[in-house]
C-alpha cells in the first residue's frame, strides 16, 4: 500500500495511462466526472462522483490490494468472486492484469451496479468475462435485506447492513440478495481462487453463516475489514474463525479503525 504523495503519484503513471488528468482535477475546485484509461489493454472507467473519484485513489493510487502482488498469485484464468464490486474498479483492475479472469461480481447499491454495466458497455472486450449483478451477498439464503445509504438515489461507498455504520446513512431500502452458497451453486462453481470483500461490516455474516465446506473450496481472499465490537465482528476474531479452514493472513491498517487483511491457503 502506498504510504507517501511519491509512491500513490508513482503508482498513479504506472497504472493509469492518462494519468495528468488527475492533477488538473486536484487542482480545480469543485468535482466533474472524469474518464481514466488504464494502460493495461487500454480499459475505461469514469468517476462520475466524489465518492467514486476518492475509491479510485484508494484503489489505483493507494493500491490498496497492491494488485501487481495479488495477481501473480493468481492463476492466468482464476475465479474471482467480487463482493462489493461498487462501480467495477477492482474488476476491471484486475482484468488488466488477467485477462482470462472470469469474475463474478455482486453490488447491494443499484446505481452502483448501473455503472458498473455502463463500464463493461465502454470495455465491450470483457462484457464475457464479467458477470455484474445489483444483488447484496448474504451468509445466510433470504430474498431480501435492508440495507442503509446515503440517499435513495446516485452512488454509495458506505451502504451498509448496519443502521448505524456511519452517521451519514439516513436512508433505508430494501434490496435483493444472494447467499455466497448460492453464487456457487447457481454457477456451478467448484472452487474460487479469489474472493474480495469490500461491504461495509458484512463481511461477518457472510463469512460466519456461509456453510463451513464452502470455505473448503476458497483459495485465496482480500478483504477490507471494519473493527465493529469487541465480541466477534473484529479482525482478530474473524482470522481466529477463518484460519480453521487453513488460512493464512498479512494485514495492513487503513483509516478509522479498519483494514486489509489478505487470506490464502499455501498449497
Amino acid at each position: 500500500m502506498a504510504n507517501s504523495s511519491l509512491a500513490r503519484y508513482s503508482n498513479l503513471v504506472k497504472y493509469i495511462r492518462n494519468w495528468p488528468l488527475y492533477f488538473l482535477r486536484k487542482f480545480k475546485n469543485g468535482y466533474a466526472e472524469l474518464q481514466f484509461t488504464i494502460r493495461r489493454r487500454s480499459i475505461l472507467f469514469t468517476t462520475p462522483a466524489k465518492s467514486l473519484y476518492l475509491v479510485f485513489k484508494e484503489i489505483f493510487l493507494n493500491d490498496v490490494y497492491v494488485m501487481d502482488r495479488l495477481a501473480s498469485q493468481l492463476p492466468e484464468k482464476p475465479v474471482v468472486i467480487d463482493i462489493g464490486s461498487n462501480a467495477g474498479y477492482f474488476s476491471l483492475f484486475l482484468l488488466s492484469q488477467k485477462p482470462g479472469a472470469t469474475i463474478y461480481a455482486y453490488d447491494a447499491v443499484s446505481a452502483n451496479q448501473k455503472l458498473f454495466a455502463k463500464h463493461l458497455e465502454m470495455n465491450p472486450a470483457l462484457k464475457s468475462n464479467v458477470q455484474a449483478h445489483h444483488r447484496a451477498v448474504t451468509g445466510t439464503p433470504q430474498s431480501h435485506i435492508t440495507l442503509y445509504m446515503e440517499s435513495d438515489h446516485g452512488n454509495s461507498v458506505t451502504a451498509s447492513v448496519y443502521n448505524d455504520f456511519v452517521q451519514e446513512n439516513t436512508y433505508s431500502e430494501e434490496v435483493p440478495c444472494i447467499s455466497l452458497k448460492e453464487i456457487f451453486d447457481t454457477n456451478q462453481l467448484k472452487k474460487a481462487d479469489l474472493i474480495k470483500v469490500d461491504c461495509e461490516g458484512s463481511e461477518y455474516p457472510i463469512i460466519y453463516e456461509t456453510p463451513k465446506e464452502i470455505w473448503q473450496q476458497v483459495d485465496r481472499m482480500a478483504m477490507e475489514i471494519h473493527n465493529l465490537d469487541k465480541d466477534q465482528r473484529n479482525m482478530d476474531h474473524l482470522q481466529q474463525y477463518l484460519s480453521t479452514f487453513g488460512f493464512t493472513f498479512s494485514s495492513f491498517k487503513l483509516e478509522n479503525d479498519c483494514f486489509m487483511l489478505f487470506a490464502e491457503k499455501k498449497n
